[in-house]
């Protein structure tokens, strides 16, 4: 549906989309057949902090599985869009972004799923590629309510006064960022 879309755009016009991916969200069964064989039977080695019970737990270790083929799935589908820019000459006025809103803990600490403060479930993944923006790494904390003042700072437009979060598009950029903020949340 995504590169649907993209083919029948306006190339005239601007445009913006944005996808949402379901996997690797639960239910873990529901994937094609080509990316569940991949993972199915191998043996990955465990973080550390995966209890022992975990780790012979059938049930557990087939989910474990199917996660890592719902990402290698989703690595494939995104791979697919990014061949979209450079086949259209689209990258000098294109910005990507690859996020998540949360992690999985996947076993760490005994426990399934995202509503725990430990690193597997709010460390995130955050990649922005397009135009003058060299590959680097960034070192600032970089939160959700950052995305939309980032993005804008990336396009030249105005950030509204209203808008929560930071622009860090300097950082994006890889320059030195004098307002980063020092903690995501303040208890």
């Amino acid at each position: 549906v995504a590169l649907d879309y993209l083919s029948r755009r306006n190339a005239a016009q601007p445009f913006c989309m944005f996808l949402s991916w379901n996997p690797p969200h639960p239910p873990y069964d529901l994937l094609p057949e080509e990316y569940d064989a991949l993972y199915r039977g191998k043996k990955m080695p465990y973080r550390q902090n995966v209890p022992q019970t975990m780790r012979e737990d059938a049930q557990f270790n087939r989910n474990r599985e199917r996660y890592f083929a719902a990402i290698a799935g989703l690595d494939v589908q995104f791979g697919r869009l990014m061949e979209y820019p450079t086949e259209q000459n689209l990258w000098e006025d294109t910005i990507v972004v690859l996020s998540a809103d949360h992690g999985d803990c996947m076993g760490s600490h005994g426990l399934y799923g995202k509503n725990v403060w430990y690193e597997e479930s709010i460390r995130i993944p955050l990649v922005i590629g397009g135009a003058e923006i060299v590959p680097h790494t960034a070192d600032c904390l970089l939160a959700s309510p950052d995305h939309a003042p980032t993005l804008l700072g990336l396009l030249g437009a105005e950030v509204p006064s209203c808008m929560e979060g930071v622009d860090l598009s300097a950082a994006v950029r890889g320059e030195s960022v004098q307002n980063a903020p020092e903690a995501a949340f303040l208890c």
